[in-house]
């Protein structure tokens, strides 16, 4: 029959060494056996016992108080129980074996083996309770991870759909080409065609981005200029019916991020902007790049309809979404792909009048 565990016993005493031995063995305990506590510490590092049974009073330089000591402070060795043996039974000498050295439990010589064997399986029991809730704890732990990969991929796969969504409204530029053909406007078609290509390129450097996170590998943060971090605008204006007004400045710092990424938050800004103004008769989009102190700052900002208030302060919630088709995970990704550099996302709004969001990003440090 399998053991229920293995005992170590440390003791002197031959006759005590047989008795323990014999008891624990009609348990269906392994024993290990020791005469001293040199010889014991070796034998516990071999076996890893579940119990260790240690006579306080042994020959040599290890004695029972000591080798507790050692065992409880043994990263390899620290979950096994420990009770202590003595002839002593002076009360000093409990607090000292229970308290200083770390023992789990206290038998006083001479001792009935029935008490022996009973607190012997107890310990192994508590151990053995131990050790199946922190298994608990590990399983749920694992599979609460694996909840949360698979949550973070149904977010990524939402925000892949809302980026290519955006892309390919750029892309439909190329729906105005067959009236330009018509009308033998050669310039303007290849114009229109290059900014064609130019949303299919964003559009490889996006996905490019969510294939190296679900691989878990990619790019490396580096610097980036921050005017080039604002090119999506350049494509996405192009088909924009109102007037854009863009105001940079030279000479700014540069800006450590993965550049798909902060591109992915100006598309979706500027995406939002142009949706705010479908039913605005003049619309207008103002871009302004600058730094102040540590930061480099953009804003992106509309005269459109406007966020009401009651629900402003949601709209980087994951999922929230006033749009028949929305997906309500845009912002959120803004938020979070700025967040992870150090960065933040501001809005203000008033209804009928328009809306700014301004991105804030640590700029480089010379």
């Amino acid at each position: 029959m399998k053991s229920k565990g293995i005992v170590l016993i440390v003791e002197d005493n031959e006759s005590t060494q047989l008795l323990i031995e014999g008891a624990m063995e009609d348990e269906k305990f392994e024993t290990i056996v020791a005469g001293d506590g040199t010889a014991g510490w070796t034998l516990a590092h071999q076996h890893h016992p579940d119990v260790a049974i240690l006579d306080v009073m042994m020959p040599g330089g290890i004695d029972g108080f000591e080798l507790c000591r050692r065992i409880k402070q043994d990263r390899h060795l620290n979950d096994t129980r420990v009770i202590m043996l003595t002839a002593r039974a002076f009360a000093d000498d409990r607090v000292q074996g229970l308290k200083e050295s770390g023992a789990d439990d206290y038998l006083t010589k001479p001792f009935e083996m029935d008490e022996l064997v009973s607190r012997v399986t107890n310990l192994w029991h508590r151990k053995k309770e131990k050790q199946g809730l922190e298994e608990t704890i590990t399983r749920a732990e694992h599979d609460k991870e694996i909840l949360a990969h698979k949550a973070e991929l149904g977010i990524q796969a939402g925000g892949l759909a809302h980026d290519i969504n955006n892309i390919l409204a750029a892309a439909q530029i190329i729906e105005v080409i067959p009236d330009l053909m018509a009308q033998q406007e050669h310039e303007q078609i290849m114009e229109y065609l290059g900014l064609a290509l130019e949303a299919v390129k964003l559009g490889r450097e996006m996905t490019k981005g969510y294939t190296s996170y679900l691989r878990d590998i990619g790019e490396e943060p580096s610097p980036q200029f921050p005017q080039n971090l604002l090119a999506p605008i350049d494509m996405y204006s192009r088909s924009f019916k109102g007037k854009l007004i863009k105001d940079y400045e030279d000479n700014l710092p540069m800006v450590v991020c993965k550049g798909h990424q902060i591109k992915r938050v100006v598309v979706n800004l500027f995406t939002n902007a142009r949706q705010a103004l479908e039913e605005t008769t003049d619309p207008v989009i103002k871009v302004k790049l600058w730094s102040s102190g540590d930061r480099v700052i953009f804003s992106i900002s509309d005269n459109g309809s406007g966020i009401p208030a009651d629900i402003i302060n949601r709209i980087f919630e994951e999922r929230f979404t006033t749009k028949k088709t929305g997906t309500g995970l845009g912002l959120h990704m803004v938020k979070q792909i700025l967040e992870s550099y150090g960065g933040t996302v501001k809005v203000e709004s008033v209804v009928n009048i328009g809306t700014t969001f301004t991105v804030s990003l640590p700029a480089q440090i010379s």
